[in-house]
């Protein structure tokens, strides 16, 4: 999209609550409320060319113009999350290393904003035993709005992220990441709210998997 010069800054008021319950052995649970309220929200609008003042140019006669403008309406986020964390430092080794992390999200907006999936559910397992740790991570979101205002949607997707490594000596160690494993695809599609069309795939990119290997020393 072009560029508009004329856009004025976004200011946002922040409020965040949380509650916590801690427990043994090492295990909490959370539960975090937060709104976020933004005056001068950027969104995206199509301009004809005389709305954005390049009505001389010939060849853009009869295009559109994408842009972004700022919306005269409060836009308003809310969002609640609950948490749960637990260390299993009471089973038998070598499990006595397990923790896990669970969280459910819940997100409101009293606007379509592109981005924001209603709700997300993410976990963690993680696991250490002597001088080896690994952790698996999986985020999965539904259906998310892609765009201000049109009927354009991410379908739900699941991603799985795994990290870990070795200690090699005490002030050395081997480490990797390994983000999107299983290589899951951006999707993008347009749907009719009146279910009478089936979706259309818009558009569809693999990102590809990211790995990152490396030592690290303490000296």
């Amino acid at each position: 999209g072009a560029p508009n010069p004329n856009l004025k800054p976004e200011l946002s008021e922040n409020l965040v609550a949380r509650l916590a319950w801690y427990f043994e052995p090492v295990g909490s649970f959370t539960a975090t409320v937060t709104q976020n309220e933004i005056t001068n929200f950027r969104i995206g609008r199509a301009y004809t060319p005389e709305e954005f003042g390049v009505a001389d140019n010939p060849e853009l006669a009869g295009y559109t113009i994408d842009s972004t403008t700022n919306s005269d309406e409060l836009r308003r986020m809310r969002g609640l999350e609950l948490g749960y964390s637990q260390s299993l430092a009471f089973l038998p080794s070598p499990f006595n290393g397990l923790n896990v992390n669970l969280a459910f999200t819940r997100n409101y907006s009293n606007g379509r904003r592109p981005g924001l999936a209603p709700h997300m559910v993410t976990a963690n397992v993680g696991w250490g035993y002597k001088r080896v740790n690994l952790r698996l991570g999986v985020v999965s979101q539904p259906d998310t709005p892609w765009t201000f205002t049109t009927n354009r949607i991410r379908p739900a997707v699941t991603r799985y992220d795994l990290s870990g490594g070795f200690r090699i000596t005490n002030s050395t160690s081997f480490f990797f990441t390994g983000r999107n494993i299983t290589n899951e695809r951006l999707l993008i599609h347009d749907y009719d709210p009146t279910g009478t069309i089936p979706e259309v795939l818009v558009s569809s990119t693999y990102n590809g998997v990211n790995w990152v290997f490396g030592f690290k020393g303490d000296f």
